[in-house]
């Protein structure tokens, strides 16, 4: 049976992240990046639980050494060595069928913070991962009633964030961008301790690693 698309897993990755901000919102009014990353984590889940033509296993903090060792015994020639230890990937979809992982999925609250897990992604893809995504969300305060410069400022955050993590794989073969290429920025009105009400924009973040040999 056919995996799912890499276009599928992206809509269903940014969809977990919007329920996970419509529950926090009800829950705590908040915004989603002040609250627990496994909350991202579960919605992300939920949500790819629901993909169509799921001949695939879920799994979550599945161990980052483990997939190290199942790509690099598919590779042909000389093996790499394997130097992940004991960390864990968040999320990783499995084809059950053909025995072979189709994504592995980093998240984090803050945007800024998906490069930490960059080395561990490039390296999976590197050696074989058909992709990789680093999951996150980003919000811009809307200041002056000027929603169209929150969107401008926010639009240029996530520009510069995926050319510096460029910079840091440059050399590696394997290549980043943000999907989609013009993200869908959501308004979101929070009430703060004193009552007043701030408007924010924001987005869901999905940073896509991919091998350069392949088509994007």
């Amino acid at each position: 049976m056919q995996s799912p698309s890499q276009q599928e897993v992206i809509d269903s990755i940014q969809e977990g992240i919007r329920k996970a901000q419509r529950n926090y919102k009800k829950a705590s009014e908040s915004l989603l990046c002040w609250g627990p990353e496994y909350l991202i984590t579960t919605n992300i889940f939920q949500s790819l639980l629901r993909l169509p033509r799921m001949d695939n296993c879920l799994c979550l903090e599945e161990q980052a050494r483990e997939l190290e060792k199942y790509c690099r015994n598919r590779r042909s020639g000389r093996k790499p060595r394997v130097v992940d230890g004991r960390t864990r990937c968040d999320l990783v979809l499995w084809h059950v069928s053909k025995d072979e992982p189709i994504v592995v999925i980093e998240v984090k609250r803050w945007a800024k913070d998906c490069s930490n897990d960059l080395k561990r992604l490039v390296r999976l893809v590197s050696q074989g991962l058909k992709f990789a995504v680093a999951a996150s969300c980003l919000f811009e305060k809307v200041r002056n009633n000027s929603k169209r410069d929150a969107e401008s400022k926010l639009r240029e955050l996530l520009s510069n964030l995926c050319r510096r993590m460029g910079q840091e794989i440059s050399e590696s073969g394997v290549g980043i961008r943000f999907a989609p290429k013009s993200p869908r920025v959501h308004m979101l009105s929070i009430q703060d301790e004193m009552g007043s009400r701030q408007r924010w924009v924001w987005c869901p973040v999905c940073f896509v690693i991919y091998h350069k040999k392949n088509q994007r």
